[in-house]
Formats: C-alpha cells, sequence, structure tokens
C-alpha cells in the first residue's frame, strides 16, 4: 500500500526544483532626493516567481556615482512556506551627507528556498524596462 495515502509521493512522482526565480517587475520611489538636513527613504518593490519551491530573497545593488559606495536593499518572503509568485517589499535608507549625483542600479538578484540563484547585470534590467538611476541633488 505504500504512504501515498499519506501524502507522501509514488516513486517517480517526486520534483526536483533546479530552476532559479524569474524577477518580473522592479521599481522604486521616489527617485530624487535631498538629503543635506536628514536621511531618506527609498521604497523598493519586487515582483518574482518561481517554479516550486518559492521565492526567498530579492535584492537590488546600488553605487555611487563615484563607485566608491553601495547600497542593498533586501526583500525577503515574510513565511516559511514562499509563495511561488508575489511582491516583494524593502525600504533602503539614504543617509545623510550620502554623494550626490545619479546612483546606479549595479545589479538584482533572486533566490529561490533551495538555493537556485539568478543575477540581473544593469542591461539586462534596461532591456526588460526597468528604472536603473536615482538622483541625490546637491542641497541648497
Amino acid at each position: 500500500m505504500g504512504l501515498t495515502h499519506l501524502g507522501y509521493p509514488r516513486t517517480g512522482d517526486a520534483q526536483e526544483d533546479v530552476r532559479p526565480p524569474d524577477v518580473i517587475g522592479f521599481r522604486f520611489t521616489p527617485n530624487r532626493f535631498d538629503v543635506g538636513e536628514q536621511s531618506r527613504t527609498m521604497d523598493v518593490t519586487f515582483e518574482a516567481t518561481d517554479d516550486l519551491s518559492g521565492v526567498a530573497w530579492v535584492r537590488a545593488d546600488f553605487t555611487s556615482p563615484s563607485k566608491r559606495l553601495n547600497l542593498v536593499a533586501v526583500a525577503t518572503s515574510d513565511t516559511n512556506l514562499a509563495a511561488r509568485n508575489g511582491t516583494y517589499h524593502a525600504t533602503l535608507t539614504i543617509p545623510r551627507y550620502s554623494e550626490f549625483g545619479t546612483w546606479s542600479v549595479t545589479g538584482l538578484a533572486a533566490s529561490d528556498r533551495v538555493g537556485n540563484r539568478r543575477q540581473y547585470d544593469v542591461g539586462e534590467l534596461k532591456k526588460m524596462g526597468f528604472e536603473t538611476e536615482f538622483t541625490i541633488d546637491r542641497s541648497k
């Protein structure tokens, strides 16, 4: 009889998750800041989908105009049983006195619950129609 009546798969029914998640949406707001008086926050939103185990985390890397400073926004699944499709949110703090000028998204990555990971470079993000820059204005 086996254990199929308890929900265990029959031999040959088991699936293996070997495919990383896909990021299908990425945006951040606002995209212009003045941090001369105080730190500011940016809302970063990711939309991702995974075929089996579910999305574990999604992250975006931002680099300053001089390429000396990096900020990272990470959104994680809120449950142990991650959804296969979902919207994930992160809040990125832009510190007071941060370097002014145009900051760039230098990469985006996503991982599922079993560790399959996909990285997107800025060229891929632009082809997908995602915004890849924000500006820090010089304080007056």
